[in-house]
């Protein structure tokens, strides 16, 4: 649960990093860093949802839980600095990269993201399977939805409607897993408790 609340906060959060650098916010153009912010977020979330689906040793699961704070730490250090390099317009984020050379980086990173996504899904639907669950179904759904937004964010024309439409599909996948879980928490207590007993389970 600790890898899936990483890949949900590294998304969430260069998606805000990527709202920051929004033209006439608190920059008066665009810059490398509003463009490739969200990618770069969701890339690294399907980092964190796929290892997240691996099973881990009890050891390996337990240092993680003890350097979470580290962990946690060194995502908002990463983000942290990239909002001062981009909000100052340092470089490598300081010029906005033309259409034309940005389209190649980011279906590739798409492509590479969509695999990470869909190795997660698989992973989380086959552990659905054998313990259903509407946490697990919400996180097979917003793995899902987060990798259809890499796919829209690397086609999608600035302020058209495809361009919204990778905004929508992270708001959506945010709030499926965060409406899932907050049922779970009702009925059945801590998520952390509820996905212990889903892994004990495998």
């Amino acid at each position: 649960v600790f890898l899936v609340s990483l890949a949900f906060l590294s998304s969430a959060g260069f998606l805000v990093l990527h709202a920051l650098a929004t033209p006439g916010v608190l920059l008066a153009g665009k810059n490398a860093g509003f463009q490739i912010a969200a990618p770069i977020g969701l890339l690294l979330a399907g980092v964190f949802a796929a290892l997240s689906s691996l099973e881990w040793s009890g050891d390996v699961s337990s240092a993680l839980v003890r350097n979470r704070r580290l962990l946690h730490a060194g995502l908002l250090v990463l983000m942290g600095t990239w909002a001062a390099v981009s909000l100052t317009t340092l470089p490598p984020l300081d010029d906005p990269i033309p259409p034309e050379e940005v389209r190649g980086p980011l279906i590739a990173l798409a492509v590479a993201g969509g695999l990470l996504y869909a190795f997660a899904s698989i992973r989380y639907a086959a552990l659905y399977r054998r313990r259903p669950s509407p946490l697990l179904l919400a996180v097979v759904a917003s793995f899902f939805l987060l990798a259809e937004a890499m796919v829209a964010v690397a086609l999608a024309r600035n302020w058209h409607a495809t361009w919204w439409e990778w905004h929508l599909l992270m708001l959506v996948a945010f709030a499926v897993v965060a409406r899932s879980a907050w049922q779970e928490w009702k009925v059945e207590g801590s998520p952390a408790e509820i996905w212990s007993d889903i892994y004990q389970e495998r």
